[in-house]
């Protein structure tokens, strides 16, 4: 998959922004809807961006070790991450 370079780390910068865009609409979603219909388009956007890691990032980050792999997550994404897991604790 993606045996030329540059597109891999182009499509995997695209791919980090995708995921960038769905962890925003989670939060907006958890701030607007009843608590059922937030579980479940969370759990739509959790497939979503499991599949866009599966199998889309992880075959680049195979490939291209020296790509994104591993790369610390910026201060933003730590931040999504840690505010789905304290509300996943508070419902």
């Amino acid at each position: 998959m993606l045996s030329n370079k540059e597109t891999a780390a182009e499509v995997e910068k695209m791919m980090q922004q995708c995921s960038s865009i769905l962890n925003n609409s989670i939060i907006r979603v958890m701030e607007t809807w009843p608590d059922e219909e937030f579980k479940a388009y969370r759990r739509i956007i959790a497939r979503i961006m499991g599949s866009i890691y599966l199998d889309v990032m992880q075959p680049i980050h195979r490939r291209y070790p020296e790509s994104g792999a591993g790369r610390a997550k910026t201060e933003k994404q730590r931040d999504v991450i840690e505010r789905c897991y304290a509300i996943d604790k508070n419902r």
